[in-house]
């Protein structure tokens, strides 16, 4: 199993995975540029900072992959996400989820949680 770079070529598939899971179109401009991809299978986002904290966010899978083919591309994403935020001089990644099944595997990795914090949000294509 191979974990590559994202390209934006994949986003079509990324956005088809997405739609199956949320039921939302995304644009590709709602995606950083840094991310990996287990093709036909699984892909993981990281937004880079100017500091050295990152966010890792949109993990989405495709639901039609083998549900073990698919738990053990989402471990290789992550793996390859962390490695990546190290080598290049993250000290800390952050990550917003309500999904159970992250939640479950962030722990394995030692992740902390406070579950007890809000995620805000602010159009910022309106004036309001």
């Amino acid at each position: 199993m191979i974990v590559r770079a994202y390209e934006p070529k994949d986003f079509a598939q990324i956005s088809h995975w997405a739609k199956t899971h949320w039921d939302t179109d995304y644009s590709e401009d709602q995606f950083p540029k840094t991310g990996f991809i287990v093709d036909d299978v699984a892909a993981f986002f990281m937004y880079t900072t100017d500091s050295t904290v990152c966010f890792l966010e949109n993990m989405v899978s495709n639901r039609e992959a083998c549900p073990v083919t698919r738990d053990r591309a989402i471990e290789l994403l992550i793996l390859k996400a962390f490695d990546h935020a190290r080598a290049h001089g993250f000290k800390v990644a952050y990550a917003v989820t309500d999904n159970p099944k992250v939640i479950v595997r962030a722990s394995i990795h030692n992740c902390t949680f406070k579950p007890k914090q809000t995620l805000i949000t602010k159009n910022l294509t309106t004036h309001q």
